[in-house]
């Protein structure tokens, strides 16, 4: 099970979403001092007092990003460029900015969905907000003329803060403090955590990026230790590691982390998979008898972001809508799959309706077949089509 986790910076903005920052007197923070010029990171951002979060698409370099320059804009919403202008006067902060499509690869409906309502969210800023005392001091907010946060904004930096990792498998070579086998070891970046797999259990483990280096926190969500059994004693000292690394450097597909001193911790090798475990796919159609628009196979196209990764026996990733929960096995061209979805919360009825087909045509045995643009055709005992996926 994959647990994606949002920056601890961005844990409690649904608690200060309504509180009034504009009378405060306190100055300004050091990162809300320097907004101009670095590279931000758009985090989250509200629209009519609803909390939202881009779309994240593992084929993205990084998050959606600004920068605020002699009163410019520049930056993605994560597809296309925004541009525009700003002026700012110490905490007051105007924001005109625009949007405009990426003509070479044009932006898919989710994507132009983003960036409209982070145009407009922004369109809403009057000033720069105090993040409350329990943020990362480089947490920047915009608020409205009514101090209510309107954008939230972190430290980027390509190279810095892993972005460019996002969805990757690894291997590890050496972990320091540990002499274990980690031949059966997975580490996999996501858009905010990384996750350590074993056979028998799974962690992962927030971070965020910060001018002063990465800052990694504790896994919210723990296998058992009693079900990690060996494998328990290798995650705390994975752990442990990751409490001490601030910066990295990748040369010839070897990954290394350092300390603040620059010692190794961690090193990792990236896995080319030759199978179609240990690696993120998009699920781009499935068997839906239901609806008429279908291909010459007979499927039709997801229109909700779905993926799956096959990891250590474990399925990851989200039909639609929800995220997977279930093991599998591989044998040769053979998949059986058993899992489900498990909602965190409410979902579109359309995003359901996809959700529910999909983990519907992925149930039982069902026959791998390659085909020649990589993608990956799966058929059920008996012929059937179900699914095609796509690499990312």
């Amino acid at each position: 099970m994959n647990f994606r986790v949002l920056p601890i910076a961005t844990l409690f903005l649904s608690l200060v979403a309504s509180s009034s920052l504009a009378g405060q007197s306190a100055s300004l923070t050091k990162a809300s001092a320097t907004l101009e010029g670095p590279e931000w990171t758009i985090a989250q951002y509200y629209l009519h007092e609803e909390l939202l979060s881009p779309h994240l698409q593992p084929q993205w370099v990084s998050q959606p990003s600004i920068r605020f320059q002699g009163g410019i804009i520049d930056g993605s919403p994560g597809c296309g460029q925004f541009s525009g202008t700003y002026k700012r006067s110490g905490d007051s902060l105007i924001v005109a900015a625009k949007w405009a499509n990426d003509a070479q690869t044009p932006c898919k409906a989710q994507e132009k969905d983003d960036a409209t309502k982070m145009v407009e969210a922004l369109g809403h800023v009057r000033r720069i907000g105090i993040p409350p005392s329990y943020w990362q001091d480089d947490a920047v907010l915009l608020n409205d003329e009514k101090g209510k946060i309107q954008v939230t904004l972190s430290p980027k930096k390509t190279g810095a803060d892993l972005s460019e990792f996002h969805d990757s498998f690894w291997r590890p070579v050496q972990i320091r403090g540990s002499r274990a086998d980690f031949a059966d070891v997975i580490i996999n970046f996501g858009a905010r955590d990384i996750s350590i797999s074993t056979p028998k259990c799974i962690f992962a483990f927030p971070f965020d990026y910060e001018t002063a280096g990465l800052k990694f926190y504790p896994a919210w969500e723990r296998t058992d230790a009693k079900t990690c059994g060996d494998d328990w004693q290798l995650t705390q000292v994975f752990e442990s590691d990751l409490q001490a690394i601030r910066s990295y450097s990748e040369v010839q597909g070897h990954l290394t982390f350092y300390d603040k001193d620059h010692l190794p911790t961690l090193t990792l090798m990236a896995l080319r998979p030759t199978t179609i475990e240990d690696r993120v796919w998009r699920i781009a159609k499935f068997l839906d008898l239901t609806v008429k628009a279908v291909d010459t196979n007979g499927l039709a196209e997801a229109k909700s972001r779905a993926t799956i990764s096959l990891v250590n026996g474990r399925v990851q990733g989200s039909p639609g809508c929800g995220a997977w929960v279930g093991k599998y096995s591989v044998s040769e061209v053979q998949l059986d799959l058993d899992a489900d979805a498990m909602l965190a919360g409410l979902c579109k009825g359309e995003e359901e309706a996809q959700s529910n087909m999909v983990v519907k045509d992925f149930k039982g045995s069902l026959r791998i077949e390659q085909v020649d643009n990589d993608d990956v055709l799966l058929r059920d005992d008996k012929g059937q089509l179900r699914i095609q996926l796509a690499p990312f």
